[in-house]
């Protein structure tokens, strides 16, 4: 560098500021399917009429398997009860390690990236509980504990994914959806909205399960594949199941 030549400290504090900034990531709307805070597969197991004290036990013994789950659905050996209502289901659902642990680092990150880009705006969460409709006062229940509890804004829907055009999507900045193959990436004009980079300031979080036996080829090939549109990023079953204690021993 000629001695003569001045660097322009003002302009590369205001670059490094830009390049850092748009690192940062803090969205304030965010989508959420309610099987990623509410393990409702478990729930409709646990309401078998049929549970007797040494199936319970038995259901325990198999929940650590349960946790590495590769499948969508998991043979308990009892059968879900699938008739039970929506209501009985949702409040028979346990917490999942989503929103007992990884939720909580979620936001604390978004929180300070905010501060950093000078954003105070109130995060706003929509849970959706399709299939399950719940009443009033389970949803009132279910925003006011969240809302509480993380300091966000909460509301609730039940609505099928395939019935939610693409201007609602688009409101998004993170999307957490439990079966993207059911209604959401299955759809032309979500592909095409993807395909055309509209989702490019979007982030999308879905679980590491298939509804049919796949390999590690399979799930490298899919994030590699919705890697190219948007940011992407796989969670893995444990996420979705029961916290367990961890053993002393």
């Amino acid at each position: 560098m000629e001695e003569n030549q001045k660097i322009d400290w003002s302009a590369l504090e205001q670059y490094n500021t830009r390049m850092i900034e748009e690192g940062l990531h803090a969205p304030d709307r965010i989508y959420i399917d309610l099987d990623f805070i509410k393990d409702t597969q478990l729930s409709r197991v646990l309401l078998n009429s049929d549970l007797t004290k040494e199936k319970y036990e038995a259901l325990l013994q198999k929940i650590p398997e349960y946790r590495e789950r590769v499948l969508y659905t998991f043979d308990f050996g009892i059968s879900p009860n699938i008739a039970m209502r929506d209501s009985v289901v949702f409040r028979m659902a346990p917490a999942t390690e989503f929103l007992e642990t990884w939720f909580p680092k979620y936001l604390m990150v978004n929180v300070n990236h905010s501060a950093v880009l000078g954003k105070r705006e109130t995060i706003e969460v929509v849970i959706n509980t399709f299939p399950l409709v719940l009443p009033k006062d389970d949803r009132a229940h279910l925003c006011t504990y969240l809302a509480k509890r993380f300091g966000i804004s909460v509301t609730a829907i039940s609505k099928d994914p395939k019935d939610l055009p693409y201007t609602f999507w688009k409101c998004f900045q993170d999307l957490f959806v439990y079966r993207p193959n059911k209604g959401f990436m299955d759809r032309d004009e979500i592909r095409l909205a993807f395909t055309e980079m509209k989702f490019d300031k979007c982030r999308l979080y879905v679980p590491r399960l298939a509804d049919t036996k796949v390999t590690d080829d399979n799930f490298v090939g899919e994030a590699a594949y919705m890697s190219i549109m948007t940011t992407f990023q796989f969670l893995p079953a444990h996420l979705l199941s029961p916290v367990v204690e961890k053993s002393n021993g």
